[in-house]
């Protein structure tokens, strides 16, 4: 049997910010540079990271999307968790690209 991707993250990655590019280039698969290169600027990667209009996590997902996190079935506190960050992040992008975040661009 294949491993499922995120449990690859898991496995082959040591570091914290090993595990958050390994999981941006699963969530992301069909964007993996574009999306890296946009989080990093955003965050620099770190997944505690809270910006002046309180975004928040690897992606800096601003709370206006709180109510989107919670109809995929995470609290808005799992943001600073990088797997729930970037699935919400994610489904944004699914709806508006790479508009939503200043630093990124389509």
């Amino acid at each position: 049997r294949s491993e499922e991707p995120l449990d690859a993250c898991e496995k082959r990655t040591h570091s914290e910010r090993g595990r958050i590019i390994c999981l941006i280039s699963v969530v992301f698969a069909d964007r993996p540079g574009a999306a890296f290169r946009c989080f990093l600027q955003e965050s620099k990667l770190n997944p505690t990271a809270v910006g002046a209009l309180q975004e928040v996590g690897v992606a800096q997902l601003h709370p206006v999307h709180k109510a989107r996190a919670e109809r995929l079935g995470y609290s808005w506190s799992e943001m600073r968790l990088p797997l729930p960050n970037l699935v919400v992040a994610r489904a944004i992008f699914e709806e508006q690209g790479f508009k939503p975040w200043a630093a990124c661009s389509d």
